[in-house]
């Protein structure tokens, strides 16, 4: 290794250890409490024959339906989100060291920066509002933070909680939150449902829920390309193009 190289990540190091004085002391919830806290922000008002009479948004920023069980998630997102967000994910505990070593070294080799947090470590920044980075990315204590929250999460939440979570949380496009709410919208149809071309798009959105059409279907193409699956690219080119020109309901 070139000896400034070195010498740049040790003092990385070193003001990564000074700067984190204090052990991040806030308490993680339970996987129940933050499943019950989640609200639908869809009302629906039925007369005595359980007939709809009205529909009502109760929250104007996000749109939300229902919380789904990991079990009932098709297995085809599940897959396609290992492979965007964290390949590693059931191997790891909370943090995958060497992708974090690796976007070091990218940053201080001047080759750019490259995504290393896992999917614990993102929904650590979702069900902690301190934790969630600014446009120019997360402070030293907050990376840090950030860190020792996945690994405590890993220690009370299973793998399967973090994923079911995950899914129920992350926004996806525009305003909306929750894979329900998402497949809905962009598919009519219930998550249990999405095909491998529905999910590789779907899981596209993640990096960038206002991103545009272009950018969402390379993402998608290459996410089907490395599944090998039969989803022809333009098939998924066509998909998106018809998600972005129209507006969504949720069905």
């Amino acid at each position: 290794m070139n000896i400034q190289i070195r010498d740049k990540i040790f003092v990385f190091i070193g003001i990564f250890l000074l700067a984190v004085n204090t052990l991040f002391s806030t308490a993680i919830p339970s996987f129940q409490s933050v499943r019950d806290s989640i609200q639908n922000s869809e009302l629906i008002l039925l007369d005595r024959n359980g007939k709809i009479l009205h529909e009502i948004r109760n929250n104007k920023l996000n749109r939300r339906t229902n919380w789904i069980k990991l079990e009932n998630i098709s297995d085809a997102v599940v897959r396609a989100l290992l492979i965007a967000e964290d390949k590693n994910f059931f191997e790891h505990k909370g943090v995958d060291w060497k992708a974090l070593t690796d976007g070091a070294l990218r940053y201080f080799t001047f080759r750019g920066k490259r995504g290393a947090s896992t999917i614990t470590m993102q929904l650590a920044s979702i069900l902690e509002p301190h934790l969630k980075g600014k446009a120019g990315g997360r402070t030293l204590p907050q990376k840090w933070d950030q860190i020792q929250y996945a690994q405590e999460l890993e220690r009370k939440w299973s793998k399967e909680e973090i994923l079911e979570s995950y899914l129920n949380l992350v926004n996806f496009k525009g305003e909306l939150v929750g894979i329900d709410s998402a497949s809905r919208a962009l598919f009519q149809k219930e998550a249990h449902g999405l095909d491998e071309l529905e999910s590789s798009i779907i899981v596209s959105f993640f990096k960038s829920p206002s991103g545009k059409e272009n950018r969402i279907a390379d993402r998608a193409c290459y996410i089907a390309k490395v599944q090998e699956s039969n989803v022809d690219c333009e098939k998924i080119k066509e998909k998106v193009r018809d998600i972005f020109s129209k507006t969504y309901y949720i069905k």
